[in-house]
C-alpha cells in the first residue's frame, strides 16, 4: 500500500483495485489506509478510495477500518498530550470526512469524533497547545458538525446578502453539542489570555517599582516580563482565529 494518496496516483489507483481480489487483505489495506502520514492535498483520493472499497467489500468500513480508526484515535483518559499533532491534524479531518460521505453511518462514526473532540478540549483548557488542531476542524469540518462557513464562502455570501443553506448531515442537537465543545474550548481560551494579561501587567508594575527604587531590574525579572508579553501576543492571536472560525453569532 503507498504511503500517500495524491490526485495524480488517484486513477491509476482506482485502476489498480478495479483489477484485484483483496477481499483477503482489506484488514491489512484498512490499517495501511489509517496509519498513512498524509498531507492535507492527499485527503481527496484517500476518501474516495475508502468509498470505493467500502462499496466493493462489505466488511470494509466495519469492522476493519473503523478499528483501525479506533486504535489510532484512542486516548487514555491519563493522557495529557498528543504525540503527533500534525498526524492528528489530517487524521481529524480524514475521519470526518469519512463519517460524511457515508463509508462510516451518523452510529457508527460519531461517538469516536465526539471522544476524540472531547480528548482535544478537555486536556487543553489551561496551555492550549491544541488550538491549531481545533482551528483547522472548524475550518475543514466546521460546516458538517458545527454549522461554521469557510471564510472564502463566508465573506462573499455576507457581502451579497446571499444566506448559505445549511448541512444537514447532524440534527440541530448533535450540532449544538459539537458548537458546545468549541465555545467552552474559546472561553477557557479567553481566561487564559485574561490571566495571563493579569500577570503581565503585575510583573510590569513590580519591575518599575524595583527601577525607581533600586535603578535596575535583574534579567531573569525582565526575561519574564518579555515572555509574558509574547505569550499574550501569542494567546491574542489565538483567541481572534478562534473567535473568526466560530462566526461571531455560536460564541454569544
Amino acid at each position: 500500500m503507498q504511503k500517500n494518496f495524491t490526485s495524480a496516483q488517484s486513477e491509476a489507483l482506482k485502476r489498480e483495485m478495479r483489477g484485484l481480489n483483496l477481499s483477503k487483505y482489506v484488514g491489512e489495506v484498512a490499517s495501511a489506509l489509517v496509519e498513512a502520514k498524509l498531507k492535507m492535498s492527499d485527503l481527496a483520493p484517500a476518501v474516495e478510495t475508502c468509498s470505493l472499497l467500502h462499496q466493493r467489500y462489505a466488511e470494509f468500513a466495519a469492522p476493519h477500518l473503523l478499528e483501525a480508526w479506533q486504535k489510532a484515535l484512542a486516548f487514555r483518559k491519563e493522557d495529557r498530550s498528543v504525540p503527533n499533532p500534525s498526524k492528528l491534524r489530517v487524521d481529524l479531518r480524514f475521519y470526518a470526512e469519512l463519517v460524511s460521505v457515508g463509508v462510516f453511518t451518523l452510529k457508527e462514526g460519531l461517538p469516536l469524533l465526539g471522544q476524540a473532540l472531547t480528548f482535544l478540549v478537555n486536556t487543553d483548557k489551561e496551555s492550549h497547545t491544541h488550538v491549531a488542531l481545533v482551528l483547522a476542524f472548524c475550518r475543514h469540518c466546521g460546516d458538517d458538525y458545527a454549522g461554521l462557513l469557510p471564510r472564502r464562502i463566508r465573506e462573499p455570501a455576507d457581502a451579497h446578502r446571499y444566506q448559505v443553506p445549511e448541512s444537514d448531515l447532524l440534527t440541530p442537537e448533535k450540532r449544538r453539542g459539537v458548537v458546545g465543545l468549541l465555545k467552552e474550548y474559546y472561553s477557557s481560551l479567553c481566561r487564559h489570555l485574561q490571566s495571563e494579561h493579569r500577570e503581565m501587567q503585575n510583573t510590569e508594575r513590580t519591575n518599575k517599582k524595583i527601577l525607581l527604587t533600586k535603578g535596575e531590574v535583574h534579567a531573569e525579572r525582565k526575561e519574564r516580563a518579555e515572555a509574558l508579553a509574547a505569550s499574550c501576543e501569542k494567546l491574542m492571536a489565538s483567541v481572534e482565529q478562534v473567535q473568526f472560525s466560530l462566526n461571531f453569532i455560536n460564541i454569544n
